[in-house]
């Protein structure tokens, strides 16, 4: 019984919701302490995290190219995670329980993948989300009102789901003044992030693990 997989389900689902109220808690002291959020590295997050891309099967195996340029026997697809509505809500509330994300005044993101995802966060903190498109030599803002957004806003978060070495990370982040404090949050690093696209940028994770 111990192995089965109605209990193997049951055991994921009861450890994730603990460490959900965990990061929480840890949440909440931190703005009772008046700790700047910017200096706390929440890692509850990553429990939770692993557990929802384990329930999701979000890890796909064969052969396959990386946005990066690399090529990889294993995938992680995140966006499976819209047909998981439960796990889905776990995510989110994970997502906006880091410090750096409720510190900050407006959110944007790495299209397309987390696009849809940032928006839910957005509505649940009443954040702005400044939209991002992709283009031909890169990524562009929007529109006028996100232009508008981009250059009233000071402390900016760039969502991103899965980061190998933060290139397009890195292209978002130059759309912005480089004066503003721009922080980004994504849900696993999977590589060795290159030095050079943490420029003007503080880069943040749920989960870290290193996968070739």
């Amino acid at each position: 019984m111990m192995n089965s997989p109605k209990f193997s389900n049951l055991f994921i689902d009861v450890r994730i919701i603990y460490m959900h109220l965990f990061s929480k808690h840890i949440s909440n002291k931190l703005q009772c302490l008046d700790i700047d959020p910017f200096q706390y590295d929440a890692s509850s997050g990553a429990l939770i995290i692993s557990g929802i891309l384990e329930r999701i099967e979000a890890y796909r195996f064969g052969e396959f190219k990386l946005r990066s340029g690399q090529t990889s026997s294993v995938k992680i697809d995140f966006e499976r995670i819209y047909n998981f509505p439960d796990q889905l809500r776990l995510a989110i509330s994970a997502f906006i329980d880091f410090p750096c994300t409720r510190a900050s005044q407006a959110l944007t993101y790495v299209p397309n993948g987390m696009e849809k995802f940032t928006h839910m966060v957005g509505d649940r903190l009443s954040l702005p989300v400044i939209d991002i498109d992709k283009t031909k030599d890169g990524f562009s803002l929007r529109s006028d009102l996100d232009l508008k957004l981009a250059e009233s806003k000071d402390r900016i978060l760039i969502a991103e789901d899965v980061v190998t070495t933060l290139g397009s990370v890195a292209l978002v982040r130059s759309l912005f003044n480089e004066e503003k404090d721009v922080h980004s949050l994504a849900i696993m690093r999977r590589g060795q992030i290159d030095p050079i696209n943490q420029r003007n940028l503080v880069d943040h994770y749920l989960l870290e693990r290193e996968i070739d």
